[in-house]
């Protein structure tokens, strides 16, 4: 049985990482694949309406190609269209986002549990107490590795200070049982001060804390399971599992030359025995220079300004590594199932969506919205590379799975046998729905066209802020509006002859606006389309609410050339 290692970084447009998991083809063969097809939009009304197709590669595991979109009874002034971005977008040279990090390697041996030393360690006496220092084998970010040299010979050291425990603390595990869990929290001594006790003693209240479901350990559990075996295990490489975890602040963003500025991470390394550079802790690195921001003078760890930099964002990123943490132990470790990044970053962010209110972090949603309605909403979801568009394209898809099925769905890609699309079809049976991917994908275009609504009720976005029920706790979540949002930027449509309009990639959507239709207008469309691509138009008054709403299959654009819409209401 082989071992994924996985080195998972909260970062901020930090761009070296590539997953060893792309399973799907990149293949064109089929951009050559295209037919014309005429789209004729008769309004039989005496109101105003605007008009949007929504395109949708069915065969999400290869690429589409270009769509074109021409008409000659519409004004040339409207035509040789470029899209301008819109430029309400926060100004953020930093981006945030996740990078995930995959090694080969094996697990070792397997071994008899010893039953006896999993007995002993049910006094859970603390391996360390406070006031004890330890020297920590750390990332350097120059190198982006451990080592301070390209020749691997010298390790990053960083000598740190225990500055908080937080010492058997009652939790429930995911079989009903009760254990113990110890917290430790770690202070670089060339930071502290910097950072103060005050903002340490804050973060552990806010990840480990005496009571049931109050801290970040007990949300995350709670939902998909626990982080680490307890006591021996069968494999002679693995480290002992002492019921523990430890938690690093350090300046990882000393030396660092690159516009990436990274916020912490989660590297599975540390739980094995047999890496020069393990710790051999169960445990999170976090940078100390985001953590300590202040504003005006003040520090409060739930402080992020519209850019995502502050406390907050450190406090949401340790329920998003803490997901990585455990989503390595079920479905790694446990059943040996590799993990495709995109899959593994979608649950982490959207583990962050969940948590956000019940930590007092203002709307996640916001600092990631920019990217997604500039560039990010025609990007594949099924596919991964380390762009901070990636983030925030499979974010609003697991923002829509999220708000239309459940927290259950996401349990269950965590802990099943299965990866990538088949992970997220499987689930949704496991949860009473039998929806496939490709329909996943032309039901989320329609919910991001229909997001300024909030009454649309059948492919929802807004729920002007919805609660949620899972094991034992209530979430509420924020509504999301990419259309008509006077904070952030707006969604970026393609318009007639765009020739800034990309091609239409693996699992992915693109959205095109069409022009407005004025009382007894009917416009004609010639559509480059490729195979394999489904079109949904979808019909729109002045306030925003559905008309018209008309999905045609990639079948029935394959069998067919001429295709009407009629405006009836």
């Amino acid at each position: 049985m082989k071992k994924i290692l996985v080195y998972l970084i909260s970062v901020i447009l930090f761009s070296s990482c590539n997953s060893i998991f792309d399973v799907f083809s990149t293949s064109s063969s089929n951009t050559t694949l295209k037919k014309d097809i005429t789209l004729t939009i008769k309004n039989n009304t005496n109101n105003n309406y605007n008009a949007y197709a929504v395109f949708t590669n069915e065969e999400y595991y290869s690429y589409a190609g270009q769509i074109k979109i021409t008409s000659n009874t519409i004004s040339s002034s409207l035509s040789n269209y470029t899209s301008s971005y819109s430029a309400n977008i926060v100004s953020n040279n930093e981006i945030i986002k996740h990078p995930t990090f995959y090694d080969n390697g094996e697990l070792k041996t397997e071994k008899t549990v010893d039953n006896n030393i999993s007995a002993s360690i049910m006094a859970n006496t603390a391996s360390y107490s406070e006031g004890d220092t330890k020297e920590f084998n750390a990332l350097y970010a120059g190198t982006g590795d451990y080592y301070t040299d390209k020749d691997d010979t010298n390790l990053n050291k960083k000598q740190a200070t225990l500055r908080k425990q937080v010492s058997n603390v009652s939790v429930t595990l995911e079989n009903g049982g009760t254990s113990k869990r110890t917290l430790n929290i770690w202070v670089a001594d060339d930071v502290w001060g910097t950072v103060t006790q005050e903002m340490i003693d804050t973060l552990a209240d806010k990840f480990l804390q005496t009571g049931e479901n109050n801290d970040i350990y007990d949300y995350v559990t709670s939902i998909y399971g626990d982080e680490w075996f307890e006591g021996d295990d069968k494999f002679s490489n693995t480290i002992y599992g002492n019921k523990e975890i430890d938690i690093l602040i350090y300046n990882i963003n000393e030396f660092n030359t690159s516009d990436a500025k990274v916020l912490g991470f989660f590297d599975s390394r540390h739980n094995y025995t047999d890496y020069e550079y393990s710790n051999q802790e169960i445990m999170f690195f976090i940078d100390s220079g985001y953590f300590s921001l202040k504003e005006g003078g003040n520090w409060d760890i739930t402080y992020a300004d519209n850019s995502g930099k502050g406390p907050a964002t450190i406090l949401s990123t340790l329920a998003h590594e803490f997901t990585h943490m455990i989503m390595f132990y079920q479905k790694y470790y446990k059943q040996g199932i590799s993990i495709d990044t995109w899959i593994n970053e979608m649950c982490a962010m959207i583990t962050e969506d969940i948590v956000a209110d019940k930590l007092g972090i203002s709307n996640p949603i916001n600092i990631r919205q920019g990217e997604f309605s500039m560039y990010g909403s025609s990007y594949p979801v099924n596919e991964w590379t380390t762009t901070t568009i990636h983030y925030s394209n499979k974010y609003f898809f697991g923002a829509f799975l999220l708000r239309n099925f459940g927290i259950g769905v996401f349990h269950d890609i965590v802990n099943n046998e299965y990866n990538g699309v088949t992970a997220i079809e499987k689930s949704l049976e496991s949860n009473g729905y039998n929806v496939k991917f490709e329909d996943l994908l032309r039901y989320w275009g329609e919910a991001v066209i229909t997001s300024d609504n909030y009454s649309y009720s059948d492919i929802p976005y807004n729920y002007s802020d919805k609660n949620i029920t899972y094991g034992g706790n209530t979430y509420t979540v924020y509504d999301i509006n990419v259309i008509n949002n006077e904070n952030y930027s707006n969604l970026t449509f393609y318009r007639l002859n765009d020739r800034s309009a990309p091609d239409l990639d693996l699992g992915a959507n693109i959205y095109y606006k069409l022009t407005p239709y004025s009382v007894d207008n009917n416009n004609i469309y010639t559509i480059t389309i490729p195979y394999g691509v489904g079109m949904n138009i979808i019909i729109k008054d002045s306030l925003g609410n559905v008309k018209e709403n008309k999905y045609f299959t990639a079948d029935e654009i394959k069998n067919s050339s001429n295709f009407t819409v009629e405006i009836l209401q």
